[in-house]
C-alpha cells in the first residue's frame, strides 16, 4: 500500500495538535490492514520555517511568521513525496526561541499514514497535490487567541502582551488572507471547539474509509 498523506490544517490555536496526537493514537490502535498495526508518522509544518540565522535576534522577532513565505514549502513538498515513495527523510528542527533551525534534524521513517499538521498547508497548491485527504480544524479566533496566550507564555517563554501584539499584527490578517480561503479546499471541516473525542471519531472514520477503499 502506498502511504496516505493526511493534512490537518486550520488556524493556530484551533486544536490541530491535540487532534493530531489523539488521532495518531486512535489509528495505531486499529488494525485494518491484514490484521497488522497501522504505522503512523507525524510531520509538523512548523518544522519547515526558514532559518533566520543571517539576521540578528531583534530582526528575527519582527518577521511575519504567519505568511506562507516564512515557510520552506518546497522542502516540505519534497519530503512528503519521499515519504509517499516509502523513503526516509530528515525533518528540520525549529527553535522558536531563536527563530532559526537547529543544526541537527530528526530522522523520520515512512509509514502507512502520514499526518502533516500546520496552519497554511491548504493555501499551497503544490502541497495540496501531495495529499490523499485534507482536514480543516476550525475555531473562533477569540478562542484561538486565548489558547495561544496559554501555550506561548507557558511553553515558549513569551509575554502575554507580545502574544496579543503578534496576533493582531500578523495572525489575524494572515488568517483572513490565507487560512480562511484555504478552508474551501478541505475534504472535511472539523470543529476545534467541541468535544475532542467527536473530532477524533469523525477524522478517524474518514481516514479508515480512505484506507479500506
Amino acid at each position: 500500500m502506498q502511504p496516505k498523506i493526511i493534512a490537518i490544517a486550520g488556524p493556530s490555536g484551533s486544536g490541530k495538535s491535540l487532534l493530531t496526537r489523539k488521532l495518531r493514537a486512535a489509528l495505531v490502535n486499529d488494525t485494518p490492514l491484514a490484521e497488522r498495526e497501522l504505522s503512523v508518522a507525524v510531520v509538523p509544518e512548523d518544522a519547515y520555517y526558514h532559518s533566520q540565522a543571517h539576521l540578528s535576534l531583534d530582526e528575527r522577532a519582527t518577521l511575519n511568521f504567519d505568511h506562507p513565505d516564512a515557510l520552506d514549502h518546497a522542502l516540505l513538498e519534497r519530503d512528503l513525496l519521499r515519504l509517499k515513495a516509502r523513503q526516509a527523510v530528515n525533518i528540520p528542527i525549529y527553535d522558536y526561541a531563536s527563530h532559526t533551525r537547529a543544526r541537527r534534524s530528526e530522522a523520520l521513517k515512512p509509514a502507512d499514514v502520514i499526518l502533516v499538521e500546520g496552519c497554511l498547508l491548504l493555501s499551497q497548491a503544490r502541497i495540496r497535490a501531495t495529499l490523499d485527504l485534507s482536514l480543516f480544524v476550525d475555531a473562533d479566533l477569540a478562542v484561538c487567541l486565548q489558547r495561544r496566550v496559554v501555550r506561548d507564555t507557558q511553553e515558549r517563554g513569551r509575554t502575554e502582551e507580545s502574544v496579543h501584539s503578534q496576533f493582531e499584527s500578523t495572525v489575524r490578517p494572515m488568517y483572513h488572507a490565507f487560512l480562511a480561503p484555504s478552508k474551501a479546499h478541505a475534504d472535511l471541516v472539523i470543529s476545534g471547539e467541541e468535544d475532542p473525542a467527536l473530532a477524533v471519531s469523525a477524522a478517524k472514520n474518514r481516514i479508515m474509509t480512505l484506507l479500506l477503499s
